[in-house]
């Protein structure tokens, strides 16, 4: 077992490696007054991150809100 998780963190990694060569062009994003130039690899890693983080905020209350309350009857 640990084998095959060393090795499928070996090809994660090899996968991240390609994706960023492939995708090394730098390109320029605007959004609102901001301006910025950076990798095309960075800035969709950067997405993909925040689009995350987005998720599992909006998933909180879902995930707080399912915890089983006592009961309050005397």
């Amino acid at each position: 077992m640990r084998y095959i998780r060393i090795i499928l963190i070996l090809l994660i990694a090899l996968l991240i490696v390609v994706f960023s060569v492939q995708n090394a062009e730098v390109v320029e994003v605007r959004f609102l007054a901001w301006r910025l130039e950076s990798s095309r690899a960075l800035i969709m890693l950067i997405c993909v991150g925040i689009g995350s983080l987005g998720t599992i905020v909006a998933l909180l209350p879902a995930i707080f809100g399912k915890k089983e309350k006592g009961n309050t009857e005397y």
